[in-house]
């Protein structure tokens, strides 16, 4: 075996990359891909006001052996208050036009319906003060 720097990794990543004729670049390079991003992976990749990823939290209804969450910690609990003034804040820019809204985490989102259910009903109670409506909701795994 042999120890590679990291240097020499990501040269020859981009040597194969390069090689490849089909792939569109992303994010500055972080995202990768053949063909369209899927609308709820653009969330993530090129999060902006008006497209959101909201992270649920880690928990998870499986235990992979290779799953890497099982070193993170669960968000802060004032993390959706802080997060939801940043949605309410920016649901009052004069340019404010909600594309897509995602809900992830490190692990299975739809344990977090409670937290989902009150992020809905803001986005909700918004929709009827703005009359704009993101329209595209998505609810992504991590596995």
């Amino acid at each position: 075996m042999k120890i590679l720097s990291i240097q020499e990794v990501y040269r020859r990543k981009f040597k194969r990359q390069k090689g490849i004729k089909e792939l569109k670049y992303h994010a500055s390079g972080h995202c990768v891909h053949i063909g369209k991003v899927s609308p709820g992976c653009y969330g993530c990749f090129v999060p902006d006001q008006f497209n959101r990823n909201i992270l649920t939290g880690i928990k998870c209804n499986l235990n992979c052996v290779y799953c890497g969450t099982k070193s993170l910690k669960e968000p802060d609990k004032n993390a959706a208050i802080k997060e939801m003034a940043i949605i309410l804040r920016d649901s009052r820019l004069t340019n404010y036009a909600p594309r897509r809204i995602s809900f992830s985490g490190g692990g299975e989102p739809l344990l977090y319906l409670d937290k989902i259910t009150k992020y809905m009903e803001l986005f909700r109670d918004i929709e009827k003060d703005t009359k704009k409506d993101p329209g595209i909701f998505f609810i992504r795994t991590e596995f």
